[in-house]
């Protein structure tokens, strides 16, 4: 038995709005790694540059105080950067693909969508690692109190099917860890190949995606 640890950064991308006027799809994806300080003195050596550099360089009317990364604020500028890096990082990008419109409307809930997104996703990760039976999670901090009972039951469901495996959760601030930034950048990029079909972004880190399911592939009743 392995018992190093495995750590597991989980973001998502989508909202719970079922309707034409929301995402089209709801996206869990997790960066994997037994290395979790690696990047991290690069990173900050960026956020210092972006920190100082001149504004006309960053290209953008929505410049802010960088105190941490941020895919979807930061300027194109500063995600170049961060893909750069990341893209040099070692880990394994995992995610679970689940088209909204294809969702019956009995399983639209959050507690449901989870159910069905961690099962796929630790799942995906157990299997293609298997010797890890010691796993450190971490995903940022939820404050709204049912999204983060809903987040935690079905994380914690999915990881009792596993036997054998030990795990902690850590829901902590973005800003307080380097690879949830890196978590970020990454899920924004597969959420935007799915949703815009932009690819720029994800050709950046294609190397790394070991696993993209698309949980219904299979259906063929579209609900709106």
């Amino acid at each position: 038995m392995n018992d190093e640890p495995l750590y597991i950064f989980i973001d998502e991308s989508g909202t719970f709005d079922f309707s034409a006027t929301g995402s089209r799809y709801f996206v869990l994806n997790a960066s994997v790694t037994e290395d979790p300080s690696q990047g991290a003195h690069r990173l900050l050596l960026w956020r210092h540059h972006i920190l100082t550099c001149d504004p006309a360089i960053l290209r953008s009317r929505r410049i802010r105080d960088c105190t941490h990364f941020h895919c979807t604020e930061d300027a194109q500028y500063t995600r170049d950067g961060v893909f750069n890096i990341i893209s040099q990082l070692s880990f394994e990008s995992h995610g679970v693909i689940l088209q909204k419109n294809k969702a019956n409307p009995s399983i639209r809930s959050p507690e449901q969508i989870y159910r069905l997104a961690f099962a796929g996703l630790i799942k995906g990760i157990i299997r293609r690692k298997t010797n890890a039976k010691n796993l450190q999670i971490f995903a940022a901090e939820i404050q709204m109190k049912t999204k983060k009972a809903a987040f935690l039951a079905a994380l914690k469901g999915a990881l009792a099917a596993e036997k054998g495996v030990r795990y902690q959760i850590h829901l902590h601030s973005t800003q307080s860890h380097h690879m949830l930034q890196v978590s970020d950048y990454v899920c924004w990029a597969v959420a935007r190949k799915w949703e815009s079909e932009d690819e720029r972004s994800f050709n950046l880190i294609a190397s790394k995606v070991k696993n993209q399911f698309d949980y219904f592939r299979g259906g063929r009743t579209v609900y709106y």
